[in-house]
């Protein structure tokens, strides 16, 4: 089986994607891995490629493990989070995240990971908000 190193910048961001996959091969043992990368995708919804690749590999068994550089890498709402979880633990898989003390095992720290997801949520609205503001004020 592999760890799947998922990576995501919202720009096309070269730099922050070998960044992100540096931070994740750093935490990882002599394991075997497969990149996933997004690079000019947010993650406002599951619709992009790596990702779903991802999912794929997952489904067929390929990957049993995931580490990302943050949680919103992933998924910026809470929704997707809680349904990304449920779908790894049916799989028997786990993820884990670089720069948060989380993981898939860690059910304790569930309420603080609902609780970084909401604060994600709302960064995601708010700039948002903020978009159209300048939008409609031009």
């Amino acid at each position: 089986m592999k760890t799947a190193i998922y990576v995501r910048s919202a720009t096309k961001n070269d730099v922050a994607i070998k960044a992100q996959i540096k931070f994740c091969k750093d935490v990882l043992d002599d394991e075997d891995i497969v990149v996933y990368a997004d690079n000019g995708y947010s993650a406002h919804d599951q619709n992009r490629p790596a990702f779903k690749n991802m999912i794929k590999d997952i489904e067929d068994g390929n990957v049993n493990k995931v580490i990302a550089y943050k949680i919103d890498r992933l998924c910026r709402d809470l929704n997707s989070l809680w349904s990304f979880w449920e779908f790894i633990e049916a799989h028997n898989a786990s993820f884990a995240f670089v720069c948060e003390e989380v993981t898939s095992e860690n059910c304790g720290l569930r309420r603080v990971e609902r609780f970084i997801s909401s604060i994600n949520e709302m960064e995601q609205m708010n700039r948002s908000e903020k978009c159209r503001r300048g939008w409609f004020n031009r």
